[in-house]
């Protein structure tokens, strides 16, 4: 798309993070609590500490992604920022 298309589009208002971001940024934290608390149901006796590790490594590798598109996409849905335009152009 080139900038001549862009400007006869219509600017669409910015988003919060959804529904589905919302999840997977839960999940991580449920994983994490569960583990912090050992409320970790392990299936295998020997390795009970396998379950755990790779479940908080996964939820360790997630968690900041997630945090990082909050960061981003809050404040600018926050603000009323509108693509297309930027913060200190006055179109009224």
């Amino acid at each position: 798309m080139t900038d001549g298309d862009r400007s006869t589009e219509q600017a669409r208002p910015r988003k919060p993070p959804g529904a589905v971001h919302l999840a997977l940024t839960l999940v991580p934290l449920v994983v994490l609590a569960c583990i912090y608390y050992d409320w970790w149901p392990s299936r295998y006796g020997a390795a009970r500490w396998a379950d755990p590790l790779l479940f908080g490594a996964a939820a360790a590798f997630v968690l900041p992604i997630c945090a990082g598109v909050w960061a981003i996409r809050a404040p600018h849905a926050a603000c009323g920022v509108v693509e297309g335009r930027g913060r200190g152009d006055d179109h009224g």
